[in-house]
């Protein structure tokens, strides 16, 4: 027997499909009728063909293999990588300390350069 896809409505106008065995064509039009569905389309379906909207299990091995590969290259690009360090917070900068400008004579003074001549000794006390 040989197996047949159909897409069929039924009296109310819902959709129907599915497989069926029959001899021939007309054996399996003969059946849609015999279930009161009106066909749209009956075709014949290869010996060892995935029923409709179903992959074949070859197809789902190869699936499954690319995902596998994936997995594995992604498993080697992350033993591969250098490590990810996280950032240090930044330490606050230093403020600034303001200096309080020097009295206007000992600024003239470090200016200015020494005297020539001898070194005045201060003079003691009595």
């Amino acid at each position: 027997m040989k197996s047949f896809a159909y897409t069929a409505r039924d009296r109310s106008g819902a959709p129907a499909s599915g497989l069926l065995e029959a001899a021939d064509r007309t054996a399996a039009l003969r059946e849609l009728q015999r279930r009161e569905l009106i066909p749209i389309a009956v075709t014949e379906r290869a010996a060892g063909a995935p029923a409709p909207g179903r992959r074949a299990p070859a197809a789902r091995w190869a699936v499954y293999g690319i995902l596998l590969a994936l997995v594995a290259a992604l498993g080697v690009w992350r033993a591969l990588r250098p490590p990810v360090r996280p950032a240090r917070p930044r330490a606050a900068a230093p403020k600034k300390e303001l200096r309080k400008p020097a009295a206007p004579a000992a600024r003239v003074a470090a200016t200015m350069p020494a005297a020539p001549g001898p070194a005045v000794a201060p003079e003691a006390p009595a």
